[in-house]
Protein backbone atom coordinates (compact mmCIF):
# COMPACT_ATOMS: atom_id res chain seq x y z
CA UNK A 1 0.00 0.00 0.00
CA UNK A 2 1.22 3.14 -0.90
CA UNK A 3 1.01 6.00 1.96
CA UNK A 4 3.61 8.02 3.62
CA UNK A 5 3.26 9.28 6.77
CA UNK A 6 3.30 13.02 8.47
CA UNK A 7 3.37 13.54 12.41
CA UNK A 8 2.64 16.30 13.52
CA UNK A 9 2.22 17.57 17.42
CA UNK A 10 -0.24 20.55 18.30
CA UNK A 11 1.28 23.04 20.75
CA UNK A 12 -1.91 21.82 23.07
CA UNK A 13 -0.36 21.75 26.32
CA UNK A 14 -0.76 18.64 28.77
CA UNK A 15 -0.59 18.26 32.53
CA UNK A 16 -0.11 14.77 34.10
CA UNK A 17 -3.62 13.00 34.93
CA UNK A 18 -4.61 9.68 36.23
CA UNK A 19 -4.54 7.60 32.91
CA UNK A 20 -3.14 7.71 29.78
CA UNK A 21 -5.80 7.78 26.72
CA UNK A 22 -6.67 9.13 23.27
CA UNK A 23 -9.88 9.95 23.01
CA UNK A 24 -11.59 12.32 20.09
CA UNK A 25 -10.18 10.62 17.08
CA UNK A 26 -11.37 11.81 13.92
CA UNK A 27 -10.84 12.31 9.70
CA UNK A 28 -10.32 15.81 8.90
CA UNK A 29 -10.38 18.04 6.04
CA UNK A 30 -6.33 18.83 5.58
CA UNK A 31 -3.99 19.43 8.82
CA UNK A 32 -5.78 21.32 11.74
CA UNK A 33 -9.05 21.25 9.72
CA UNK A 34 -12.63 20.44 9.88
CA UNK A 35 -13.85 16.90 10.64
CA UNK A 36 -15.10 14.99 7.93
CA UNK A 37 -18.34 13.51 8.05
CA UNK A 38 -17.29 9.98 7.63
CA UNK A 39 -14.51 7.02 7.43
CA UNK A 40 -14.95 7.05 3.76
CA UNK A 41 -12.15 8.34 1.82
CA UNK A 42 -11.21 8.48 -1.99
CA UNK A 43 -8.55 6.87 -3.79
CA UNK A 44 -6.07 9.60 -4.18
CA UNK A 45 -7.08 11.84 -1.20
CA UNK A 46 -5.29 12.38 1.95
CA UNK A 47 -6.24 10.81 4.77
CA UNK A 48 -5.58 13.05 7.85
CA UNK A 49 -5.91 11.75 10.85
CA UNK A 50 -6.59 14.02 14.22
CA UNK A 51 -7.03 12.40 18.24
CA UNK A 52 -6.11 13.97 21.42
CA UNK A 53 -3.64 12.34 24.32
CA UNK A 54 -4.75 12.73 27.88
CA UNK A 55 -2.46 11.67 31.11
CA UNK A 56 0.86 11.89 29.68
CA UNK A 57 3.32 12.57 32.58
CA UNK A 58 5.41 15.76 33.08
CA UNK A 59 9.01 16.36 33.96
CA UNK A 60 9.96 19.74 36.26
CA UNK A 61 10.42 21.58 33.85
CA UNK A 62 6.57 20.94 32.12
CA UNK A 63 7.91 18.77 29.10
CA UNK A 64 6.01 15.83 27.89
CA UNK A 65 7.68 13.32 25.83
CA UNK A 66 6.25 10.32 23.41
CA UNK A 67 5.65 7.67 21.13
CA UNK A 68 3.31 7.40 18.48
CA UNK A 69 3.29 4.37 16.26
CA UNK A 70 0.76 3.95 13.50
CA UNK A 71 -0.15 0.13 11.47
CA UNK A 72 -2.62 -0.32 8.67
CA UNK A 73 -4.61 -3.66 7.58
CA UNK A 74 -6.85 -4.42 5.11
CA UNK A 75 -9.97 -6.85 5.51
CA UNK A 76 -7.58 -9.65 5.53
CA UNK A 77 -5.73 -9.16 8.39
CA UNK A 78 -2.16 -8.52 6.74
CA UNK A 79 -0.20 -5.85 7.68
CA UNK A 80 0.23 -2.99 4.14
CA UNK A 81 1.76 0.10 6.13
CA UNK A 82 3.61 0.59 9.76
CA UNK A 83 6.18 3.31 9.22
CA UNK A 84 9.03 3.97 11.69
CA UNK A 85 7.28 5.48 14.77
CA UNK A 86 7.73 9.34 15.66
CA UNK A 87 8.51 10.54 18.48
CA UNK A 88 7.51 13.94 19.83
CA UNK A 89 8.89 16.01 22.83
CA UNK A 90 7.41 19.53 23.58
CA UNK A 91 7.32 22.04 26.17
CA UNK A 92 3.00 22.30 28.30
CA UNK A 93 3.70 26.48 27.98
CA UNK A 94 -0.20 26.76 28.30
CA UNK A 95 -1.43 24.37 30.79
CA UNK A 96 -4.33 21.87 30.14
CA UNK A 97 -4.67 18.49 30.23
CA UNK A 98 -4.70 17.84 26.50
CA UNK A 99 -1.83 17.30 23.28
CA UNK A 100 -3.57 17.16 19.77
CA UNK A 101 -2.00 15.23 17.49
CA UNK A 102 -2.14 14.60 13.66
CA UNK A 103 -1.17 12.45 11.17
CA UNK A 104 -1.74 12.20 7.19
CA UNK A 105 -2.07 8.68 4.85
CA UNK A 106 -1.03 9.68 1.44
CA UNK A 107 -3.67 7.28 -0.58
CA UNK A 108 -2.70 7.19 -5.04
CA UNK A 109 -5.08 6.38 -7.38
CA UNK A 110 -3.52 3.03 -7.90
CA UNK A 111 -4.77 1.35 -4.81
CA UNK A 112 -6.91 -0.82 -3.79
CA UNK A 113 -10.01 -0.02 -3.34
CA UNK A 114 -11.82 -1.68 0.16
CA UNK A 115 -12.26 -1.72 3.87
CA UNK A 116 -8.83 -1.24 6.14
CA UNK A 117 -8.27 -0.91 9.64
CA UNK A 118 -5.50 1.61 11.52
CA UNK A 119 -4.26 0.89 14.84
CA UNK A 120 -2.19 4.17 16.74
CA UNK A 121 -0.41 3.18 19.71
CA UNK A 122 0.93 6.05 22.35
CA UNK A 123 3.71 5.19 24.74
CA UNK A 124 4.49 7.93 27.12
CA UNK A 125 8.43 7.67 27.03
CA UNK A 126 7.95 10.52 30.26
CA UNK A 127 7.17 8.15 32.69
CA UNK A 128 9.63 6.67 34.85
CA UNK A 129 7.36 3.63 35.62
CA UNK A 130 9.57 0.40 34.98
CA UNK A 131 6.85 -0.27 32.37
CA UNK A 132 6.15 2.35 30.39
CA UNK A 133 2.10 3.07 30.31
CA UNK A 134 0.84 2.42 26.71
CA UNK A 135 -2.45 2.62 25.32
CA UNK A 136 -4.34 1.81 21.65
CA UNK A 137 -7.09 2.75 19.85
CA UNK A 138 -8.45 1.10 16.07
CA UNK A 139 -10.54 2.59 13.35
CA UNK A 140 -11.57 1.18 10.52
CA UNK A 141 -12.10 3.20 6.61
CA UNK A 142 -12.66 2.30 3.43
CA UNK A 143 -10.90 3.81 0.34
CA UNK A 144 -13.32 4.10 -2.52
CA UNK A 145 -12.57 5.09 -5.96
CA UNK A 146 -12.98 8.28 -7.29
CA UNK A 147 -15.23 9.54 -9.66
CA UNK A 148 -15.14 13.34 -10.32
CA UNK A 149 -13.43 14.95 -6.91
CA UNK A 150 -11.50 17.71 -5.12
CA UNK A 151 -9.22 16.11 -2.99
CA UNK A 152 -6.25 17.01 -0.89
CA UNK A 153 -7.69 20.22 0.42
CA UNK A 154 -5.56 21.64 2.51
CA UNK A 155 -5.02 25.53 3.98
CA UNK A 156 -1.63 27.14 4.32
CA UNK A 157 -0.34 30.43 5.51
CA UNK A 158 2.50 30.15 2.57
CA UNK A 159 1.75 30.29 -1.34
CA UNK A 160 3.77 27.46 -1.43
CA UNK A 161 1.31 25.04 0.09
CA UNK A 162 4.33 24.18 2.91
CA UNK A 163 2.80 25.24 6.39
CA UNK A 164 -0.50 23.81 6.66
CA UNK A 165 -3.08 26.00 9.06
CA UNK A 166 -6.23 25.96 10.49
CA UNK A 167 -8.94 27.34 8.69
CA UNK A 168 -8.79 30.38 10.74
CA UNK A 169 -7.14 34.00 10.37
CA UNK A 170 -6.85 37.61 11.37
CA UNK A 171 -8.21 40.81 8.87
CA UNK A 172 -5.35 41.41 6.84
CA UNK A 173 -4.20 38.34 6.37
CA UNK A 174 -4.00 36.43 3.37
CA UNK A 175 -4.63 32.26 3.40
CA UNK A 176 -4.04 30.20 0.64
CA UNK A 177 -6.47 27.22 -0.04
CA UNK A 178 -4.82 24.04 -2.45
CA UNK A 179 -6.52 21.01 -3.31
CA UNK A 180 -6.50 18.60 -6.37
CA UNK A 181 -9.24 17.98 -8.98
CA UNK A 182 -8.56 14.09 -9.92
CA UNK A 183 -11.27 12.02 -12.01
CA UNK A 184 -11.89 13.96 -14.83
CA UNK A 185 -12.83 12.49 -18.92
CA UNK A 186 -10.70 13.10 -21.52
CA UNK A 187 -11.43 13.81 -25.34
CA UNK A 188 -10.02 11.58 -28.23
CA UNK A 189 -6.62 13.67 -27.64
CA UNK A 190 -6.39 12.30 -23.98
CA UNK A 191 -6.86 15.89 -22.71
CA UNK A 192 -8.83 16.49 -19.90
CA UNK A 193 -10.76 20.10 -19.49
CA UNK A 194 -11.45 21.41 -16.65
CA UNK A 195 -13.07 24.63 -14.80
CA UNK A 196 -12.31 25.02 -10.84
CA UNK A 197 -14.33 27.77 -8.64
CA UNK A 198 -14.21 29.00 -5.18
CA UNK A 199 -17.24 31.19 -3.70
CA UNK A 200 -17.39 32.51 -0.15
CA UNK A 201 -20.79 32.59 1.84
CA UNK A 202 -21.49 33.96 5.28
CA UNK A 203 -23.49 32.90 8.28
CA UNK A 204 -27.12 32.53 6.62
CA UNK A 205 -25.54 30.65 3.36
CA UNK A 206 -25.46 34.08 0.93
CA UNK A 207 -22.95 34.39 -1.21
CA UNK A 208 -20.64 37.31 0.10
CA UNK A 209 -18.18 37.41 -2.49
CA UNK A 210 -19.07 39.58 -5.85
CA UNK A 211 -18.37 36.50 -7.98
CA UNK A 212 -16.69 33.43 -8.24
CA UNK A 213 -12.72 33.22 -8.72
CA UNK A 214 -12.45 31.17 -11.34
CA UNK A 215 -9.01 28.75 -12.16
CA UNK A 216 -9.54 26.76 -16.62
CA UNK A 217 -7.25 24.54 -17.10
CA UNK A 218 -8.25 23.61 -20.70
CA UNK A 219 -6.06 21.17 -21.86
CA UNK A 220 -4.57 18.96 -19.26
CA UNK A 221 -1.83 16.80 -20.74
CA UNK A 222 -1.64 12.79 -20.63
CA UNK A 223 -0.19 11.71 -17.74
CA UNK A 224 -1.54 14.39 -15.38
CA UNK A 225 -3.74 12.71 -13.26
CA UNK A 226 -4.12 15.23 -10.29
CA UNK A 227 -4.78 18.89 -11.30
CA UNK A 228 -3.65 21.11 -8.82
CA UNK A 229 -6.19 24.20 -7.69
CA UNK A 230 -5.08 27.34 -5.20
CA UNK A 231 -7.18 29.94 -4.32
CA UNK A 232 -6.11 33.03 -2.72
CA UNK A 233 -8.39 34.01 0.91
CA UNK A 234 -6.97 37.66 1.35
CA UNK A 235 -9.23 38.54 4.52
CA UNK A 236 -10.66 41.58 5.12
CA UNK A 237 -13.26 41.15 7.50
CA UNK A 238 -13.85 39.34 11.01
CA UNK A 239 -17.00 36.60 10.67
CA UNK A 240 -18.00 32.84 10.04
CA UNK A 241 -18.16 32.13 6.59
CA UNK A 242 -17.88 28.91 4.29
CA UNK A 243 -15.84 28.32 1.53
CA UNK A 244 -17.44 26.47 -1.81
CA UNK A 245 -15.44 25.13 -3.82
CA UNK A 246 -16.57 23.57 -7.27
CA UNK A 247 -14.75 21.94 -10.59
CA UNK A 248 -16.48 21.00 -13.60
CA UNK A 249 -14.98 18.45 -15.77
CA UNK A 250 -15.80 20.13 -18.69
CA UNK A 251 -15.46 17.29 -21.30
CA UNK A 252 -17.97 15.18 -19.68
CA UNK A 253 -20.10 18.42 -18.24
CA UNK A 254 -20.20 17.11 -14.86
CA UNK A 255 -19.67 18.84 -11.76
CA UNK A 256 -18.50 18.04 -7.84
CA UNK A 257 -17.99 20.32 -5.20
CA UNK A 258 -17.28 20.57 -1.59
CA UNK A 259 -16.97 23.47 0.77
CA UNK A 260 -15.57 23.77 4.45
CA UNK A 261 -15.38 26.54 7.04
CA UNK A 262 -14.25 29.64 7.39
CA UNK A 263 -13.19 31.79 10.72
CA UNK A 264 -12.01 35.49 10.80
CA UNK A 265 -11.09 37.28 13.51
CA UNK A 266 -9.96 41.12 14.15
CA UNK A 267 -7.26 41.69 16.73
CA UNK A 268 -7.86 45.50 16.55
CA UNK A 269 -11.26 44.89 18.65
CA UNK A 270 -9.35 43.38 21.66
CA UNK A 271 -9.32 45.89 24.77
CA UNK A 272 -6.95 43.69 27.42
Amino acid sequence: MSLSLVLWAGLAAVTQSDRLAVTNLRATYGELGPPRADWKIPLGDALHVAFDITGLSTDAAGRVRYRVRLEVENSRGERVFAPEPGEVELLTILGGNRVRENLVMLTGLEQSPGMYRLKLTVTDLQSRAAKRPEVAITQDFSLIPADLSILRIQVTSDRAGQKPVAPVGGVGQTLFLNGVVVGFKRDAQKQGSIQAEMTIQDESGKTVSARPVTLQFAAVPPGLEYVPIRFDLPLSRPGTFRIVLKATDLSANKATSISLPLFVTDVSEYRP
